[in-house]
């Protein structure tokens, strides 16, 4: 994997990974300003005759058809809005984790924790990626530094293990109910940071053109 190729396969995962979260969050928002309000949508305001409840309390009866024909145009929209967020996520992971293969390629050592077909693929298996998200984030970091170091390079740079610890410990977090709400957020965030530490150091240590 030579420099050209970090660059432009980093990049490819920012701009769909941010692409497609922001589409997510602005559906979101929207439906929730622009949506039809319960209060205000599904009352028949033509009404003659009120219901009353159990109560006594008088209200427009709710015009049910109104609701579903003001509502369905805005539910389409959220369905296709996050639809394609989505879509645009799971795009932008897919380069994300293929240049997570190809780091755990230039590392490759004869002390090597794994290799990286294993980087990437236990990360798929259930309840065992809980363990093996500290081998293949965290490991990698720490390899990084190990390859810079016999590499012998010039002001090189570092690939931070405490960020890629961090990664990985909210990555648990978000298997928990509640907690999920608080560690999502923060391991997006993580996740760029990591992404581009790795990304500098990987620039120093690979190729400029393959052999």
């Amino acid at each position: 994997m030579t420099k050209k190729k970090i660059t432009s396969r980093f990049n490819l995962f920012i701009i769909f990974y941010s692409i497609g979260l922001g589409l997510i969050l602005l559906t979101i928002v929207m439906s929730q300003v622009f949506g039809p309000r319960y209060s205000e949508d599904i009352y028949d305001s033509t009404a003659s005759t009120v219901a009353i409840d159990e109560y006594e309390y008088q209200y427009n009866e709710i015009d049910y058809d109104a609701y579903e024909t003001s509502s369905m145009p805005f539910g389409i929209g959220y369905i296709l809005g996050v639809g394609m967020g989505v879509a645009l996520l799971i795009t932008g992971f897919i380069f994300f984790y293929v240049a997570h293969y190809n780091y755990w390629k230039l590392v490759q050592r004869p002390d090597v924790t794994t290799t990286p077909g294993k980087a990437v693929g236990y990360l798929f298996i259930p309840f065992y990626n809980f363990y093996w998200i500290f081998v293949s984030f965290r490991g990698l970091a720490v390899e990084i530094n190990k390859t810079a170091a016999q590499k012998k390079l010039p002001n090189v740079k570092t690939a931070n293990v405490g960020v890629a610890t961090a990664f990985c410990i909210l990555l648990l977090l978000c298997n928990i109910p509640i907690v999920n709400f608080l560690a999502l957020p923060a391991t997006q965030v993580l996740l760029i940071i990591m992404a581009v530490n790795q990304k500098k150091v990987m620039i120093q240590i690979a190729p400029n053109e393959l052999k």
